[in-house]
């Protein structure tokens, strides 16, 4: 008895392995192109989700031990300061009291654009009689405004008593449900400024190797490289993420790095001084008012001071650690090879319990990418 081949199959696209991959593929790809702000929600979710596991299994670690931070707090003390002096007098204190402690960079996180002209002048005659001491410079804040039916301008700390001959730097942070969107170099019309902390990091450098403007609107500066030989380094207006590592508040990963007292109170400051320290020898100092009146949220908290987020672009900075969001190519092309393996997967293993085992285990390994 001679057999018959059995009659060819239909084809049937919906049974094949690569079906439901290209139908993913075919949602994801237009949506990564055409609205990537929507595509990037989860991805920024989960960003947020692995900082915070990051530091709940003390993996994190604490920020570099040169960066402090100075709180404003509008308590009774200084409520009467400020009703005896002057909020920019009372400023012009704190700074003397920094400077005595030894700072190397003192960055004022507080916007001072208005007030009479003979405040400012106080304030400025301060910082200026501070950098002629030598050995301390002081870093002030600008802010880049838009209104409606306006071009964006600059509000300079500082404007009736020469501010924009100090070193300037601008404190804009994108909103959002956790504050992590950083610039390190901001454009605002024909001017390229640095963000706050570029500008700090500037400032605790030699002025040859302080980041300067190069023709296209960057920045760029020179560094050492681990062979000995010179290697430039850039910024520009591009995104980065910061990497917050833990809160504000958690002292835990500096006393386990050996670094003590890195959020002082003024009056604190004035004690040590008082008593002839150099508490701050060397260290860049952030001034900026305290979480109740510039509050925050981020991975870690809900209200963390706003002077936190140019600390830590700081020190992503000085240590490289910058999260920065990867090209459409290189998503396009990781798109393409999940789909490719997705289709293997489907093609290879027809049981569902391996099936779906394979899924438990590919989805960790793509959040961990």
């Amino acid at each position: 008895m001679i057999s018959r081949p059995d009659p060819p199959r239909p084809f049937d696209l919906v049974k094949t392995p690569w079906f439901f991959p290209l139908i993913l593929l075919g949602l994801f790809l237009p949506l990564r192109i055409f609205a990537p702000q929507i595509a990037e929600k989860p991805e920024l979710a989960w960003l947020d989700e692995a900082l915070s596991i990051r530091a709940k299994l003390d993996f994190a670690s604490a920020l570099d031990p040169s960066i402090h931070f100075v709180e404003l707090s509008i308590d009774d003390e200084i409520a009467r300061r400020f009703a005896a002096h002057g909020e920019l007098a009372t400023t012009a204190s704190v700074l003397k009291t920094i400077a005595a402690l030894g700072a190397r960079v003192i960055v004022v996180d507080i916007i001072y654009a208005y007030g009479r002209e003979e405040d400012q002048a106080l304030l400025a005659g301060t910082i200026n009689e501070i950098q002629a001491a030598g050995g301390t410079t002081v870093v002030l804040a600008l802010s880049q405004e838009t209104r409606p039916g306006m071009k964006p301008y600059l509000l300079r700390s500082l404007p009736l008593a020469g501010g924009a001959d100090f070193r300037q730097g601008v404190v804009n942070v994108k909103a959002g449900k956790n504050w992590r969107e950083y610039q390190m170099v901001h454009r605002v019309g024909v001017e390229t400024l640095p963000s706050i902390a570029l500008a700090a990091f500037g400032a605790s450098r030699p002025g040859p190797l302080a980041p300067k403007q190069n023709a296209d609107g960057r920045m760029e500066w020179k560094t050492l490289g681990r062979d000995g030989k010179t290697v430039i380094s850039t910024a520009d207006d591009s995104r980065v993420f910061l990497n917050l590592s833990h809160s504000y508040y958690d002292d835990h990963f500096d006393k386990r790095e050996g670094i003590e007292e890195r959020f002082w109170k003024i009056a604190e400051l004035e004690k040590r001084a008082s008593e002839g320290e150099q508490s701050l020898l060397d260290a860049t100092v952030f001034f900026g008012f305290d979480a109740e009146y510039d509050g925050k949220p981020t991975t870690h908290g809900d209200m963390e001071p706003g002077m936190f987020l140019h600390g830590t672009a700081l020190n992503d900075l000085l240590h490289d650690r910058s999260i920065r969001p990867a090209p459409l190519w290189l998503d396009l092309v990781l798109f393409l090879v999940v789909a490719f393996l997705a289709a293997a997967v489907f093609s290879l293993v027809n049981r569902k319990r391996r099936l779906i085992l394979v899924a438990l285990a590919g989805v960790p390994l793509i959040l961990i990418g």
